[in-house]
């Protein structure tokens, strides 16, 4: 009979357990890591309170002119709803003077081509996808009105290094442009600076971006909320992006027909639990302790 060297044979075991419970450590760490703040985002230890709201605006176009992008009606169209809203944030005299230099950022998402999408199915893209240039120009007026000179409001986009306003399906924001004399730039050309983002920069120290930016004094966002295929949902943020020169900042990744992304696995959080789940239970199937913690995880989870 031959005798086992207990000390080797347990050794083994021990280090496989060590394995195990190392490779079970990591595969837990990649399904939690989704949801971890990063370190560098400075908006997590903001507290809630009075000094970090912003006031808000809205108005109610159903059954109105503006529903249907009516510029200009006394029963409620496009330029009596922007007044309106501007008018219970208090006014905007206090932003908006003569002398003031003014961007106007808004939202024309990929440019021409976007413009006969098949995915619109006959809806106007003004509508579906980009700022509509009744907003626009209602706001553009607004601000003249409030003593703004013309001369020194500009509506920008950047649309990209083939395309430009030149375009016939641009042509309500050159008209815009036309009727208000305002500005109407493409910030994809012209002149670059570097801006820098303070000493608490996450990624970049400075951005390159257009001159008209660094010398504007009042800046304008106006967004188009919608669905996206790659941040999931447009809106004031996302608009932002258009705001530095793509030719400087897009990645290979934008070419690609599918990326992925730790914040897209994120979205899909009961996916990620359960794939996460089977793994352990692969590994640990003769252990009953930990699998009785992982059953009761499952159940606060669903709780």
């Amino acid at each position: 009979m031959i005798k086992k060297d207990t000390e080797k044979f347990y050794g083994t075991n021990s280090s496989r357990r060590d394995f195990i419970k190392k490779a079970g450590t990591a595969v837990a760490g990649l399904f939690a890591a989704p949801y971890l703040k990063p370190s560098g985002i400075f908006g997590y230890e903001h507290k809630q309170g009075s000094a970090y709201l912003a006031k808000v605006a809205l108005t109610n176009t159903r059954n109105t002119p503006a529903d249907s992008y009516i510029y200009d009606d006394t029963g409620g169209g496009v330029l009596q709803k922007v007044q309106y809203l501007f008018e219970q944030l208090g006014g905007v005299s206090d932003l908006f003077s003569s002398g003031k230099k003014v961007v106007i950022k808004i939202n024309l998402t990929g440019g021409s081509g976007n413009a006969t999408n098949d995915k619109l199915n006959g809806v106007p893209v003004t509508e579906a996808m980009w700022s509509h240039p009744s907003v626009v120009k209602a706001v553009v007026q607004l601000l003249i009105d409030a003593g703004v000179s013309a001369s020194d409001i500009t509506i920008a986009e950047s649309l990209g290094s083939t395309d430009s306003y030149s375009n016939t399906v641009f042509q309500d924001y050159v008209d815009i442009q036309n009727s208000l004399g305002c500005n109407l730039v493409d910030m994809t050309k012209g002149t670059f600076v570097d801006i820098s983002t303070g000493s608490g920069y996450f990624n970049y120290p400075a951005l390159t971006m257009n001159q008209i930016l660094r010398d504007t004094e009042v800046y304008v966002s106006i967004p188009k909320l919608k669905q996206h295929a790659e941040a999931g949902l447009t809106c004031s943020l996302k608009n932002q992006v258009g705001t530095v020169p793509q030719s400087l900042y897009e990645t290979t990744q934008q070419t690609l027909p599918f990326t992925t992304t730790w914040e897209k696995l994120g979205f899909f959080i009961w996916f990620n639990i359960l794939i996460g789940v089977m793994i352990l239970f692969i590994l640990f199937y003769r252990n009953r302790k930990i699998l009785s913690y992982v059953f009761i995880f499952l159940i606060i989870s669903a709780i």
